[in-house]
């Protein structure tokens, strides 16, 4: 099921994917997110989404990015303050290399499996058999690992990071708010049309 967060992340996925040992002497670049960032809006609000803060909510805000690029594989994890097994949940990873972009995307329901997908300019999806994913609300994290040869083997990518969690309502029943969450990992306190990208992570 997909959720409607107009232009913010660009596109709202349902996928996943997880972390694989790096390859050594890869190149690692750890990114740190303000705790406590965390911007809510309602879908059941007709129009543009309006975002306001919502500082408790934990399982949506993104503390740490870390992100590896080996000779084979791009490995990112993605820490969270509490990722608790209570709600919808999507993480995104846009991919951006030198010859386009890629959104990689990851989500679950609480109880069921991770669902996983890699997009080619964020709107057409890519068969990639070696993409994996991990949810692991022990460690607080989503892990994701994808082929370097899935992204055209980049000599080197910048990361952009979202997360987005949804308290669904009960089946049969209309609510009157529709809270989503959503929290950028390179952004303080602010949802835009596009995720902030990180720094260059050459291919090692």
């Amino acid at each position: 099921m997909l959720y409607r967060l107009g232009a913010p992340f660009a596109a709202v996925l349902v996928a996943a994917v997880l972390l694989m040992p790096s390859v050594a002497h890869a190149e690692k670049v750890v990114t740190e997110d303000p705790a406590g960032d965390v911007q809510q809006a309602d879908l059941a609000i007709e129009g543009p989404l309006e975002f306001v803060p919502a500082p408790d909510d934990a399982s949506t805000d993104i503390v740490r990015t870390v992100a590896a690029y080996g000779a084979t594989r791009l490995s990112v994890t993605v820490h969270f303050r509490d990722l608790l097994n209570t709600s919808f949940h999507q993480t995104h990873v846009k991919v951006v290399t030198p010859r386009g972009s890629y959104l990689l995307g990851a989500g679950r329901r609480p109880g069921s499996r991770v669902e996983a997908a890699l997009m080619r300019g964020g709107y057409r999806e890519v068969e990639c058999r070696g993409l994996r994913a991990k949810f692991d609300g022990g460690t607080d994290t989503m892990s994701f690992s994808v082929p370097a040869s899935c992204l055209d083997d980049a000599r080197w990518v910048r990361l952009g990071v979202g997360a987005i969690g949804v308290v669904e309502p009960e089946e049969g029943v209309e609510p009157e708010t529709f809270p989503v969450f959503a929290d950028d990992g390179h952004r303080d306190g602010a949802i835009r049309d596009n995720l902030a990208q990180g720094p260059r992570i050459h291919r090692g």
